[in-house]
């Protein structure tokens, strides 16, 4: 199994040539970050992570954290990892020096931090919360907080938590109930139960500092009112030392799909008379703080997406230069190593150029956030910390979502023995499987893109950030050579779709936002992709810029081809992101849209005056049926949803008739038929025409079980339900309605509503007797055969003449 060992040269290369860290060196207070100063600290940091913290990274899978009695025992030689961590300094690199932290920028840190990522995931989780958790004390904590805490939290003597999540909430934190009760005395008595609480307790520190959302008793309903409190798990005496127990518990441990060695922990709170905690700035105003925390960890969590696509990446690398396996394609005497087959390159370089991509974005947000922090000028500080805010969510949801793809390529190299767990590559996928889920899933952080970085600013930020692009794609253009002309046409392209996207947001989220949201994880990915494909090409030209200046590093020709690379192979996903995000959330939601809109002027011209006896239609007409066409994909896959082999199999037979001829009934398998005097039941349409034929399999409503598998042509689908009575489901003059027919005479009539809202069309026929017509959850019109003709029939439920006035 090969260790881990870190990518000094092209962090050192990203973080002089694209994170600009001779300007960052510039600013108040960041003196000593000089290159010089930053290359001895990665060089160090290098060999902690290699030969500390990676050896542990395999045990810790198989051994995992361990719980009894309620406390949390780690995995053999992380409490001496965790020493040499903090003996080492490493905890208090970014930290602020008045708390005796080191104050190096946090594009440095993240270097670092990428280091301990990629060598030990599970490890690099607990210096991670303790960060938040000291970014939240510093913005809102008291002078007595911070000087209590934050020393021994800087130095990493004590760790932090983040106590957000609750069973019944998950992300919707409007419906957290944890209890905070005031004692008179300045502290409060807190109650409640935590989980998914990553190092709730351990024992590799001596205390942990857990930050707590709760609510207090005169709190409002929802986010606003919800308060911030600081909970220790050893109470703190005047004189620093520690106290009695506080009242916080971990229950239970998680067992869960990877980061084995890290504790995902359920806390109790209050079990024993109340956790003694003191609040946190001011009260209801918890949710803005903790934000600060997530915030920080939002752009930690995208470093793990980077860190495990390195981590995959050297692995993959290591075992295709060591197996031996197949000869050369063009020819060769004896097997070769596999990294000397094509594919195998491709994969490698799909990992390498990504790897890259991101390493450059992120470092690249880290120096803006140090300039939003520090630089003199307000304007200058204000538009850093508008590009920050922007490409947050970017670094986080694109970074993870890649990295996981690049685990999987890790394994796929490997081939058969990526599948065995003794090679290790399974372990970087398990890992990464969490990352898109930590700190905000996927897609609340595109909807967080979209919704608070673009559509609130009406896309200036962006537009932005696309001229910054332009300006480099003219850079690009005036190089020579076929790669700088690849490179070019691609970012040009990827500008383009961005651009495209950015319009249709700013337009359309107010009136659409439904149509908008839906493309909100492909804006996202595209956002990704695209981004990274304008730091590889700004890569590519220092690299061009050193080649011609005379270094003879192979180091920049090589970067030159990976950029090319990404350029060929992973920018052409920007197009398929668009064409993902504006065709088919667009389609889908404005044929909704418009159905609506046609079903309320039906309503409005049709229902004037009752006619007698009730003709209740919905036209649809050609347009209607065209949006109708559209939605056919969706519909069936609802029919299939419902996991029922019999109906798959039902549906498969229903399509390969479609394109033959009409079958049999009897060919179906579905020939016994309900056959009762009471009819219930449901009809799914796939109003596109196959072979000229429609296909439409008709369900029990109450059971779900499948009645028949039947066909239309463009005007009548008979169903034969009952003995001796034959039910139509027609098309007339553009309109769609059914109708029962027993010996030629109309016993039972029901005028059908399909609401293109609907998944389906339910119909509940009893002859004689009330009728109803219901579309997913909403009523139709109620009425019922009396004496020989149509009467309404009234319903306590649902005012027949509201129905359509949604």
């Amino acid at each position: 199994m090969s260790t881990y060992a870190a990518p000094l040269k092209d962090m050192q290369f990203v973080l002089t040539e694209l994170a600009g860290l001779d300007k960052v060196a510039a600013l108040p207070g960041y003196e000593e970050a000089t290159a010089d100063v930053v290359e001895a600290i990665l060089e160090e940091s290098a060999k902690f992570t290699g030969g500390v913290l990676a050896p542990l990274n395999w045990s810790g899978d198989q051994e995992g954290a361990q719980w009894a009695d309620k406390a949390v025992t780690m995995p053999k030689g992380f409490k001496e990892a965790y020493a040499q961590f903090v003996d080492n300094g490493w905890n208090a690199l970014p930290g602020n020096p008045e708390h005796g932290g080191q104050g190096l920028p946090k594009v440095v840190s993240a270097a670092v931090q990428e280091m301990w990522k990629s060598s030990n995931l599970s490890f690099s989780l607990c210096p991670l919360l303790t960060l938040g958790a000291i970014e939240a004390l510093e913005l809102a904590g008291t002078d007595e907080q911070k000087a209590i805490y934050l020393p021994n939290m800087v130095s990493g003597k004590w760790t932090g938590t983040m106590n957000i999540t609750e069973s019944q909430a998950g992300s919707d934190l409007a419906a957290i109930r944890s209890r905070a009760v005031p004692q008179g005395d300045g502290t409060y008595r807190i109650f409640g139960q935590k989980i998914f609480i990553t190092y709730g307790d351990h024992d590799m520190a001596e205390n942990t500092i857990h930050l707590v959302l709760a609510r207090t008793p005169e709190a409002p309903e929802g986010v606003k009112g919800i308060s911030l409190f600081v909970v220790p798990k050893f109470m703190v005496k005047p004189d620093g030392s520690l106290g009695e127990r506080n009242d916080v518990y971990c229950v239970s441990i998680e067992h869960k799909l990877g980061i084995h060695a890290s504790p995902t922990c359920v806390m109790a709170l209050g079990d024993g008379g109340g956790a003694v905690g003191t609040l946190v700035g001011k009260e209801n105003h918890g949710l803005k703080y903790m934000f600060v925390m997530m915030n920080a960890a939002r752009f930690a969590v995208g470093l793990e997406g980077l860190a495990i696509g390195e981590s995959a990446y050297q692995h993959a690398v290591a075992y295709a230069r060591d197996r031996v396996q197949g000869r050369a394609i063009e020819g060769s005497a004896a097997g070769v190593p596999i990294i000397r087959h094509p594919d195998i390159r491709r994969m490698l370089m799909l990992m390498r150029s990504q790897v890259e991509a991101m390493r450059a974005l992120a470092y690249s947000v880290a120096a803006a956030h140090d300039a939003a922090m520090r630089h003199p000028d307000a304007g200058e500080r204000a538009r850093n910390q508008a590009y920050v805010d922007l490409m947050i969510p970017v670094v986080k949801g694109w970074s993870t979502e890649t990295g996981n793809e690049l685990a999987y390529l890790g394994v796929q190299v490997h081939g058969g023995m990526g599948f065995i767990e003794e090679t290790g590559a399974a372990l970087f996928m398990r890992d990464a499987r969490i990352t898109t889920i930590y700190e905000g899933t996927t897609g609340i952080q595109a909807n967080d893109l979209m919704g608070r970085k673009i559509a609130r600013e009406g896309g200036a930020t962006l537009k932005a950030v696309t001229g910054m692009m332009q300006q480099t794609r003219g850079e690009v253009m005036k190089q020579s050579g076929p790669a700088f002309a690849a490179i070019a046409a691609a970012l040009g392209r990827g500008i383009e779709a961005l651009q495209q996207a950015s319009d249709y947001i700013v337009a359309g989220y107010g009136s659409e936002v439904r149509a908008v949201a839906v493309g909100a994880v492909p804006f996202l990915r595209l956002m990704g992709v695209v981004s990274g494909g304008w730091m590889m090409a700004r890569a590519a030209l220092v690299a061009q810029a050193k080649i011609v200046s005379g270094d003879a590093d192979p180091f920049f020709p090589a970067k030159i081809a990976t950029a090319h690379f990404y350029a060929d192979h992973v920018m052409a996903a920007a197009g398929v992101w668009r064409r993902k995000w504006c065709r088919a959330g667009r389609a889908r939601w404005r044929s909704t849209r418009r159905c609506s809109d046609h079903r309320q002027r039906w309503w409005e011209t049709e229902t004037r005056a009752p006619p007698a006896p009730p003709t209740l239609f919905l036209e649809f007409g050609r347009d209607r049926r065209r949006h109708l066409v559209c939605r056919i994909g969706w519909l069936m896959s609802r029919v299939l949803w419902r996991n029922d082999l019999e109906r798959l199999n039902c549906l498969r037979r229903a399509r390969e008739g479609c394109r033959q001829a009409p079958m049999p009934l009897e060919s179906t398998g579905l020939a016994n038929i309900h056959r009762t005097r009471i009819a219930q039941f449901m009809i799914n349409i796939d109003f596109e025409k196959m072979g000229g034929l429609i296909p439409a399999v008709i369900q029990d409503a109450e059971n779900g079980q499948v009645l028949m598998v039947a066909f239309m042509d463009e005007k009548t689908l008979n169903l034969t339900l009952e003995s001796g009575k034959t039910w139509f489901f027609s098309r007339s003059r553009n309109k769609y309605w059914m109708k029962g027919e027993e010996s030629g005479n109309t016993q039972d009539v029901v005028e059908v509503f399909t609401d293109c809202d609907a998944d389906t069309v339910v119909i509940k026929v009893r002859q004689n007797g009330p009728a109803a017509c219901h579309t997913g959850n909403r009523s139709c019109f109620f009425v019922k055969w009396e004496n020989g003709a149509w009467v309404e029939h009234s319903n306590p439920l649902f005012d027949p003449a509201q129905v359509y006035k949604k």
